[in-house]
């Protein structure tokens, strides 16, 4: 334990403002009944985080988890009971970790008052621009640093990752993949591990697990909330300060879940129907980039095609020529099919149509094979 939170300690990016300021911001923990409240707690209180409060009737262990319809920090409604503790004590901001502590769930007030919960994308964002800009007002940020993230996820990481001249590095679906690429430069020194995140509310900073940490990441996002005090600014208005330098972007995500051995069949030919006519566009946004992750090929409308260095998944993702881009696979134990669709805008408002526009279209085009 001593050795985790020394090392977990090392991460922070201004350790003397997190001691100077660190009691003074007001922040609501959960960890949902589950194995969070000590470690969380534990390494916030010797960073300097005198400050934070947990929510009592979620801070004993319970695997009945009576307070709540499901402990996923996923779920806004996980945040129902740390929202009215933050109301009551003046708190702008809450934290949820999971059964398991793996990953991390965080809700913010905005300047309407209002709370928002963040998608895992998000936060993910907020931790990476926390992350780099910190080292890079400190001219420690490595020239071979790199982040590591799932093709699923956000394409706003690839945008604020190249504004300050870090690689980015996708893999496939499954944290074990960004584990091993950490594993990987650790053992070949080849590039420095920075940060990697899953838009499933997965995050791990430093390296030190090989797996997505929510205690480590509780103290990232703790950290930013104090960075980001001292200039006046949420975690919200960050948000809003990352969209504005880098550009609007969003996802959408939607599960299909069939019945036993027949919709497994369903989801394979589907699968089967979306190789053997390969869709050229989508919304009337043509395709420029297609790639099967199962043949491992990847092939460009200038009729260019080359390999993909990743393994063997059943997963297809398109890339789009508006910068959107789609990604089906199905689930490898269940009679699932996943859809993910991200998408990039001027304005949100543009944002949130074509997002909808292409939900629309591709949910069309995968329910008539599905039928």
């Amino acid at each position: 334990d001593e050795a985790y939170f020394a090392a977990t300690a090392g991460l922070l990016l201004d350790p003397d403002l997190v001691r100077r300021r660190g009691g003074e911001l007001p922040i609501v923990y959960t960890p949902l009944h589950g194995a969070g409240a000590v470690p969380v707690r534990e390494l916030l209180s010797r960073v300097g985080l005198t400050n934070v409060i947990t929510v009592p009737e979620q801070s004993a262990p319970d695997g009945r988890f009576p307070t709540v319809t499901a402990p996923n920090p996923e779920d806004p409604n996980a945040f129902r009971l740390a929202i009215a503790l933050a109301e009551e004590k003046g708190a702008r901001v809450c934290l949820a970790t999971d059964p398991d502590a793996d990953r991390l769930g965080v809700a913010v007030k905005t300047k309407a008052d209002e709370w928002l919960t963040l998608t895992g994308n998000q936060i993910g964002c907020i931790l990476i621009e926390h992350i780099l800009s910190s080292m890079s007002r400190q001219n420690r940020l490595p020239r071979n640093g790199v982040v590591i993230k799932s093709i699923v996820s956000t394409r706003l990481a690839d945008a604020i990752c190249a504004a300050y001249g870090v690689e980015l590095e996708n893999v496939m679906t499954g944290f074990r993949f960004i584990g091993e690429k950490v594993d990987q430069y650790q053992t070949s020194g080849e590039k420095t591990f920075l940060f990697g995140f899953e838009e499933s509310f997965g995050f791990l900073a430093g390296g030190l697990a090989r797996d997505k940490d929510a205690v480590c990441a509780a103290m990232l996002a703790a950290e930013a909330c104090i960075s980001y005090a001292e200039r006046g600014m949420t975690l919200s208005d960050a948000l809003d300060e990352i969209y504005e330098k880098y550009g609007f972007f969003s996802e959408s995500v939607k599960s299909y879940t069939l019945e036993g051995k027949e919709g497994m069949e369903k989801i394979a030919g589907a699968m089967a129907c979306l190789r053997e006519n390969p869709p050229q566009e989508f919304a009337g946004i043509g395709v420029v980039t297609a790639e099967d992750y199962l043949a491992r090929v990847c092939s460009h409308t200038d009729g260019a095609v080359c390999e993909i260095a990743l393994p063997k998944s059943d997963t297809l993702r398109w890339l789009l020529a508006d910068e959107s881009w789609i990604v089906i696979r199905p689930s490898g134990t269940e009679p699932k099919l996943k859809l993910y669709i991200g998408a990039r805008d001027k304005t949100k408002e543009q944002l949130e149509e074509k997002l909808s526009v292409l939900m629309q279209d591709v949910d069309g085009l995968l329910k008539g094979y599905l039928a």
